[in-house]
């Protein structure tokens, strides 16, 4: 197969030999012929214009037709890649879910005993309560309310050593004695001395709440408040820094940042918030993407809190995960 540029060399040619025959035709026909009839020299010219014409029309043929298939084997090509892209993105999600769904599931720490306080709960049943509650000074706490059911509660774990005691607290329609006797329960919790545990700021989760008088009159001490979202973020960017090779890895800070190419930082910007589920699930290689439980819920603010209290390493997380296989 002849190249492209060859077969423009010998067009081009082509075209020269001719534009170098016309003049010395026309030439030769006014010094020979001068008396012959103008019309053959007529004919004469317009075949050799006719010939000129046809050979440039078909170089610049050739031209546009050879750069048209560049483009569209450009396009072409372009688009495959665009496609196998699509396709290895596609793929790399399907494994990602994939390996989510092989996590192994949610286990809290210790064992627990569920408490549900509602109107049919006795005083004895509180007054039990009220004493574990004095034998504790830490605890998690989360709060859930359903605008479209309209169904509020909250969930309170005792964190004791043995077995944790986990409190589920309806919200009373409206003020009465077992009411007021759980407030009393409320305000040994949320005493001054101890130490609640919540994910985020739960103040503004509280207003559904306020038929309780502790959370009407604001009389919840900040102090004992700890967001463990925070102390997280601060406690995992120390143990899990970026790769030798990220981006982001930086003199003497570690902070997430746009530049970041760790799998194991899932977080890019700084403001960017853990999500409970995410925080369990890239510690404790569990699966809690998808948990509606609250009472898990409050138990992973616990299991969160222990390893951040208890200053672990990434050797320990890790060597705690192979444990559990």
């Amino acid at each position: 197969m002849i190249h492209n540029s060859s077969i423009y060399s010998y067009l081009l040619l082509i075209l020269s030999s001719i534009l170098n025959i016309y003049p010395s035709v026309c030439y030769n026909e006014t010094s020979t012929s001068i008396n012959k009839d103008s019309t053959v020299r007529k004919w004469n010219i317009i075949t050799w214009d006719f010939l000129v014409s046809m050979l440039l029309g078909i170089i610049i043929s050739t031209v546009v037709n050879h750069y048209q298939f560049e483009l569209i084997k450009a396009t072409i090509q372009s688009s495959t890649e665009a496609i196998l892209n699509m396709y290895s993105k596609h793929n790399e999600k399907q494994n990602v879910r994939k390996i989510m769904k092989d996590l192994k599931n949610f286990i809290p720490l210790k064992s627990f005993k569920t408490y549900h306080i509602d109107s049919d709960t006795s005083m004895e049943t509180i007054d039990i309560l009220i004493d574990e509650a004095k034998q504790t000074q830490r605890f998690s706490f989360i709060t859930h309310d359903n605008k479209v059911s309209e169904k509020k509660f909250f969930i309170i774990e005792f964190i004791q050593p043995s077995a944790s005691v986990i409190v589920i607290i309806d919200r009373f329609q409206e003020s009465n004695v077992l009411c007021n006797k759980t407030d009393n329960l409320l305000l040994v919790i949320f005493n001054e001395s101890n130490c609640v545990q919540t994910w985020g700021d739960i103040f503004h989760g509280l207003f559904g709440f306020q038929i309780y008088d502790i959370f009407l009159y604001e009389r919840i001490d900040r102090k004992t408040l700890l967001n463990m979202e925070d102390n997280f973020k601060e406690w995992y960017n120390k143990n899990f820094s970026h790769n030798e090779n990220c981006g982001q890895l930086l003199d003497f800070i570690d902070i997430d940042g746009p530049l970041c190419s760790c799998s194991h930082r899932p977080y890019k910007f700084p403001e960017d918030k853990w999500s409970l589920s995410m925080a369990i699930m890239y510690t404790f290689h569990e699966n809690f993407e998808l948990s509606h439980d609250y009472i898990q819920q409050c138990l992973a603010i616990t299991k969160l809190s222990h390893v951040i209290e208890n200053e672990w390493t990434r050797e320990q997380i890790h060597c705690f995960n192979e444990h559990l296989k």
